[in-house]
């Protein structure tokens, strides 16, 4: 995603809570042989699509980047500690 390409994801994993499935990527139920095949397929045949998606992909991991992870982090340790940010 970081570098502009759409993901696919199983359902069981945390990043499918930040995929929006044919926006950023696709999610397939896990361990879905047929699921795999169709998304394989979908990316085939909708390749205008998929760089969309890929674009659509950067922008999403943009906002989870490993700076934006440790603003939120030092936020959170702040707050259990009672300060303010």
């Amino acid at each position: 995603m970081g570098f502009g390409e759409s993901a696919i994801v199983s359902a069981d994993t945390g990043i499918s809570d930040i995929i929006t499935h044919l926006h950023d990527g696709y999610i397939v139920k896990t361990g879905s042989v047929e699921g795999l095949k169709e998304v394989i397929l979908y990316f085939y045949e909708n390749r205008k699509k998929i760089r969309g998606m890929g674009e659509a992909a950067y922008k999403t991991a943009t906002k989870y980047s490993w700076k934006c992870f440790g603003q939120t982090f030092i936020h959170l340790i702040k707050s259990l500690y009672g300060h303010r940010t």
